[in-house]
């Protein structure tokens, strides 16, 4: 006996589950402990929860040995627990807070599209965000970037469960608490990717339960309770650094006029982000934009999209990395293209459709995984291969003498070496020199011409050093230099 057409359709559904949940997994996870740090904010992170570790110190990070309140600590705390539990702050343990947050954003998803919306929408919402090249890149990072898009999503997710009558207020407390750790974790930007999108929602849909919810004293309170007392003790420590990272961290880079990028950047980051699922959006646009309008739930995720996009277009300084908690409601958009288009493939392709789906679906998601566990490593080399070899030179010459850096400050050096390296300038530098101090200095090729005429050796030298055209020198005060 055939098999009935809704049979089949539930056996590829279940096939394509399975296919997409293993890839996110491989995505997400495989050979994050096979690559050293790839980023200088990678490296500062991972230099931060090292320091944490090591000075016990979990309320006022360090970065250098110095205080570090540019960002607020929740990633820190996550990863420092798992460095706890699994006794390393190796690479892998400090990017498992991004892994783990992008597989939970992407199944978290995928159960409430399915839910209000269909499963189609959601399996293809889950393999959209499985193979953004902009999400899976921080899926495999140790950047607070990822963390906070788990909280923002948590909590649009839960404040549209809270939409439904039936669930009286248990959502609208969750979704408050979630945006308190996304406050917890990157600051006041959170509320960009919360508030604009809830208020534009309720306002379009004429939707007062929308509207009240963020009126709400209860989930204030919930906010507040979680998400202040670091940041007042913080300020109260440490006043005037707090200070300065409002200043210059959260008001500089959103109202500079100075170098002030182009408000289309982000356009093109969401072209890159979806590629090559972005071309879906071409087929049926009319009928697809006239849905996201009408539909109630389309319409929440297009707000969640849209809205933050736009008032993050606004804003003077833009990174990719910026916007990758709306990614996620972008993802669910162009699931719902990509449903519209699978149903008339269906349609069109009969017996093949089945074959040519999977074939599809799995060509991506093997391409990705691919990438990041044979191809990655290799073209990227030139930024880590000296860094680990390097580090066990200074070791090995740094027994009872201090050691410095030239200049600039490099993450990647202080996090493989294993503790803080101070930065001297060139007139303290001249100073040691004079009073004949012992020391080893790191010094990068840009700064070798101000180091020709002082008294060093070279004791050795590495190229390429994190840029394929930079060298970097491991140099010894005159009395640390060989007799010859």
């Amino acid at each position: 006996m055939n098999d009935t057409p809704k049979t089949q359709d539930d056996s590829l559904y279940r096939l394509l589950f399975w296919i997409v949940l293993a890839g996110s997994l491989l995505v997400y996870f495989w050979g994050i402990w096979a690559i050293p740090i790839l980023s200088h904010n990678e490296a500062r992170r991972m230099i931060v929860v090292q320091e944490m570790i090591a000075g016990h110190n979990w309320l006022l990070p360090t970065l250098n040995g110095q205080p570090y309140l540019a960002k607020p600590p929740l990633f820190y705390w996550l990863a420092g627990i798992l460095t706890s539990l699994f006794h390393t702050t190796s690479e892998w343990v400090m990017r498992l807070p991004s892994a783990l947050s992008a597989f939970a954003v992407t199944w978290l998803l995928y159960a409430r599209v399915r839910d209000h919306l269909d499963r189609r929408t959601a399996l293809f919402t889950a393999l959209t965000l499985a193979t953004s090249a902009q999400f899976t890149m921080f899926a495999r990072r140790a950047e607070i970037e990822m963390l906070l898009t788990a909280c923002c999503v948590a909590a649009l997710v839960f404040y549209r469960d809270h939409l439904n009558k039936a669930h009286g207020n248990r959502y609208l407390c969750l979704s408050y608490a979630f945006l308190a750790f996304a406050f917890l974790t990157k600051g006041p930007v959170a509320l960009v990717f919360f508030l604009p999108p809830i208020v534009v929602f309720g306002l379009v849909k004429k939707d007062r339960k929308a509207l009240r919810g963020l009126l709400s004293v209860s989930g204030w309170a919930i906010f507040a309770g979680i998400a202040l007392p670091w940041y007042l003790y913080a300020f109260f420590t440490l006043e005037t650094q707090m200070e300065r990272v409002i200043s210059e961290d959260i008001v500089s880079k959103a109202f500079s006029g100075r170098d002030k990028d182009p408000v289309y950047d982000y356009l093109l980051v969401v072209l890159a982000a979806f590629a090559p699922w972005i071309a879906v959006v071409c087929y049926r646009t009319k009928k697809v934009i006239r849905h996201l309008h009408d539909q109630y739930d389309s319409a929440y995720f297009a707000a969640g999209f849209l809205v933050p996009l736009m008032v993050m277009s606004c804003f003077a300084q833009k990174h990719a990395k910026y916007i990758l908690p709306l990614i996620p409601c972008g993802a669910v958009l162009i699931g719902i293209w990509l449903a519209e288009l699978a149903a008339d493939l269906r349609r069109r392709w009969h017996k093949h459709y089945g074959f040519r789906v999977m074939s599809v679906v799995g060509i991506v998601l093997a391409g990705f995984f691919v990438y990041y566990s044979l191809v990655e490593s290799r073209i990227y080399r030139y930024r880590f291969e000296v860094l680990e070899p390097l580090a066990a030179k200074i070791r090995a010459h740094a027994v009872e003498t201090p050691v410095y850096l030239y200049k600039d400050l490099n993450y990647q050096v202080v996090y493989y070496y294993g503790k803080p390296i101070p930065v001297v300038q060139k007139p303290e530098l001249e100073a040691m020199i004079k009073t004949g101090q012992d020391f080893l200095l790191l010094a990068e090729s840009s700064g070798w011409e101000d180091l020709s005429g002082a008294e060093l050796c070279i004791i050795a030298e590495y190229k390429p050093f994190l840029k394929r055209d930079r060298a970097v020198r491991l140099l010894a005060s005159s009395n640390l230099c060989p007799s010859s």
